[in-house]
């Protein structure tokens, strides 16, 4: 499933006019980045998604970020929309859910004071028999 597209109507409404789209996922950062381009068409420094925790070392004199055996955030549930307030610190003009994952980033959304414009607020749940 490829979404958002370039094609779809909405990213051809607001990509231009100044709208940046975030895929937030409950899948590892890391992962979802490695294909978020050419999958969703969302470049990899706007995607958020679960995380481990990290260390900094100096070893032998080079400096690394150390990825740690531990959780740091699950961008799940309530986890979502703290991670979005954590990495670009807006609330969402625009939210799309496909998951009982997406209710509290949605429900986030749905409380944003009505600024310019109008706001949407989709939600598409998918059950698999």
């Amino acid at each position: 499933m490829r979404v958002p597209t370039r094609s779809s109507s909405c990213w051809l409404t607001c990509a231009p006019n100044g709208f940046k789209f975030v895929h937030c996922d409950c899948g590892g950062t890391e992962f979802v980045r490695a294909f978020s381009d050419e999958a969703y068409d969302i470049p990899p420094e706007r995607v958020i998604g679960s995380s481990s925790k990290t260390r900094f070392e100096l070893r032998d004199g080079k400096a690394e970020v150390i990825k740690l055996p531990e959780i740091a955030s699950i961008d799940d549930r309530e986890g979502k929309p703290i991670n979005i307030s954590l990495h670009i610190r807006r609330r969402p003009i625009l939210a799309f859910g496909n998951s009982d994952g997406d209710l509290q980033m949605l429900e986030l959304h749905r409380q944003r004071p009505r600024a310019r414009g109008c706001r949407y607020w989709c939600t598409m749940t998918t059950t698999i028999a």
